[in-house]
């Protein structure tokens, strides 16, 4: 499966983003937790360009997935990283944000985005860039703000999680 979502697959969704080109947003116009990813993407590994494109376009132009990834922030001890393993931080965060969801669909999407991505990271190669993007990152600057939990609830998804019982 690795073989199949690193290769073929990879180059199918590259050409999709190939005729988006001219919709990509230059780094400097993103919004900070995008521009700060871009920032720490292209410090780490700049020959993967068109990936990091790929997914900071869908980052940028989706503000719910941009949300989600902003919110489970607060679940991973971002602190630690230098220590710990972020690749077990990032999946714990992946099951606090497949119980937030409300929408029976929506769960079933991040159960399913959590087992490919959990796959893909137990390949050295993948798992080896992922650790170095995450110890990289200001996480600080990638958290969500109380402007952006107001306009999250929105979404259909359990914001306050940690602080009320749904």
């Amino acid at each position: 499966m690795v073989e199949y979502v690193g290769g073929t697959a990879l180059v199918n969704v590259l050409e999709i983003l190939e005729q988006q080109k001219y919709d990509l947003v230059p780094p400097q116009r993103m919004c900070p937790p995008v521009r700060e990813i871009h920032r720490a993407w292209t410090k780490v590994s700049p020959e993967t360009w068109r990936l990091r494109d790929l997914i900071l376009y869908v980052l940028q132009e989706d503000d719910s997935y941009r949300f989600r990834l902003q919110w489970i922030v607060s679940y991973m001890p971002t602190f630690l990283f230098r220590f710990i393993d972020p690749i077990k931080a990032f999946g714990h965060a992946l099951t606090w944000l497949e119980n937030a969801e409300i929408i029976g669909d929506m769960k079933e999407r991040q159960r399913l985005f959590k087992r490919i991505i959990m796959v893909l990271l137990k390949d050295e190669r993948f798992a080896k860039g992922f650790r170095a993007l995450f110890r990289e990152i200001d996480w600080s600057k990638v958290k969500l703000t109380k402007a952006d939990k107001y306009f999250f609830r929105g979404k259909y998804f359990k914001v306050d999680l940690d602080k009320f019982d749904y």
